[in-house]
C-alpha cells in the first residue's frame, strides 16, 4: 500500500533536491506527463468502502486515511471493465482514479451496485490537474523525499506495474503551474504523451486503449499482483478463481520487438499461417527498432518458432521479448 502525501508549500525543497543528486549519482532520471482527463470519481458515505470491497479484485479493508492502493473492476466473466487506484481521503471518502478517459463509465458501473448501501458517487471529471512521474529510481519512494517539497492540496500516490513504478499527482488547476516548477526545480524534465508512450510499452505497461479492455482478464494482463486471493466474493472471482486453479489461462501480454512500425493496430500475429496472438501496442524504441505489447498464446511462448505480422502486404519477423517471460 502505498501513502498519499499532501503538504504545505511553506515546507523546503532542500529533501527534493537531495533526493535529486541521489538520483542522479545512480544515473536516473525523472519525468513528467500530464496524463489530465483519465476517469475520476469520489465515493462518500459510510459504506463506501465495504461496497468497492465487493466490487472489485484487490482486499480494501484495511486501507486508512492517507492510504491508496490498486483494485480492478471486472464483469460477471472476469473481463476487465477499470484498473483504479483507490485513495482514502477521508473516513467516508475515497477518490477512485482510472486508467482510462471514461469518467462515466466508472460512475455508471459503480452506481448500478449502489442499492441498499448508504453511499454516493460522483464524477470529479474537471477537477484535477494529474501528472505522472515516471522514470525513475525503483526506489522513488525513499530516494524521492518529495512529499516534503510539494504544494499544498496535492494528493501523490503511486501505481505499481511489475517493477515499474509510476507516481501520480493530482492537484488544483490554479497550483499546476507551482508543482510543475518544483518538479523541474528538482531535475524532472516535462514530456509529452509520446515519450510516456514509448516507456510505458517498453516497461510492459497496459494501457486502457489497448491492452486493459473487455476482450481481456487481469491474469492474462499479467495483473495477478492487484489480486487478493484470500478477500472473499467480488463481481467476477469465480470465473477468475477457476482459471487460476486450473490453469486455463491461455495467452499473457508479453513485450514485442519487430523491425518496422504497424501500419495500424491491432495486428494479428501469426506462427507460419496459424493466428497465434494479437499486437495490441507498437512505438518506436531508443534502438533501432520497434518496441510493442500483445497477447500471444502460452503454447507458443514455449516454443522457440517465428512469428509475424502482415504489414502493408508483406511479413514482418516479430520476436518476443524472452526476458519478460522469468
Amino acid at each position: 500500500m502505498s501513502e498519499m502525501i499532501a503538504n504545505t508549500m511553506s515546507q523546503s525543497l532542500a529533501n527534493i533536491a537531495t533526493a535529486n543528486r541521489i538520483v542522479t549519482e545512480k544515473t536516473s532520471k525523472g519525468f513528467i506527463v500530464d496524463a489530465t482527463g483519465r476517469a475520476i470519481v469520489v465515493l462518500t458515505g459510510p459504506d463506501g468502502q465495504d461496497l468497492l470491497q465487493r466490487l472489485s479484485t484487490n482486499d480494501l479493508s484495511k486501507l486508512v486515511v492517507g492510504g491508496a492502493t490498486q483494485t480492478i473492476l471486472t464483469n460477471e466473466k472476469g473481463r476487465l471493465i477499470e484498473v483504479v487506484s483507490v485513495i482514502k481521503l477521508a473516513e467516508q471518502k475515497l477518490l477512485l482514479v482510472g486508467q482510462s478517459g471514461e469518467t462515466d463509465k466508472l460512475l455508471r458501473w459503480l452506481e448500478k451496485f449502489i442499492i441498499m448501501e448508504d453511499a454516493k458517487v460522483e464524477s470529479q471529471a474537471g477537477v484535477y490537474k494529474h501528472f505522472l512521474l515516471y522514470g525513475l529510481h525503483e526506489n522513488v519512494e525513499q530516494q524521492l523525499q518529495i512529499g516534503g517539497a510539494l504544494i499544498f492540496g496535492t494528493i501523490m500516490f503511486k501505481e505499481q506495474w511489475k517493477n515499474v513504478t509510476v507516481i501520480s499527482l493530482l492537484t488544483e488547476h490554479s497550483k499546476s503551474g507551482d508543482l510543475l516548477q518544483q518538479l523541474e526545480n528538482a531535475s524532472c524534465v516535462l514530456t509529452n504523451k509520446e515519450d510516456f508512450e514509448r516507456f510505458r510499452i517498453q516497461h510492459y505497461i497496459p494501457s486502457s486503449l489497448a491492452e486493459l479492455t473487455e476482450e481481456y482478464n487481469p491474469l492474462e494482463a499479467n495483473l495477478n499482483h492487484l489480486i487478493s486471493w484470500t478477500k472473499g466474493c467480488y463481481i467476477g472471482q469465480e470465473v477468475i478463481a477457476r482459471l487460476d486453479t486450473y490453469k486455463k489461462v491461455q495467452r499473457h501480454l508479453v513485450g514485442l520487438r519487430l523491425e518496422e512500425m504497424p501500419a495500424s493496430l491491432p495486428q494479428t500475429i501469426f506462427n507460419e499461417s496459424e493466428e497465434i496472438g494479437v499486437m495490441t501496442s507498437a512505438a518506436e524504441s531508443d534502438e533501432s527498432y520497434i518496441t510493442g505489447l500483445g497477447y500471444i498464446k502460452l503454447s507458443f511462448l514455449e516454443s522457440d518458432g517465428s512469428f509475424f505480422i502482415r504489414n502493408k502486404g508483406k511479413k514482418v519477423s516479430v520476436t518476443v521479448q524472452k526476458e519478460q517471460l522469468q
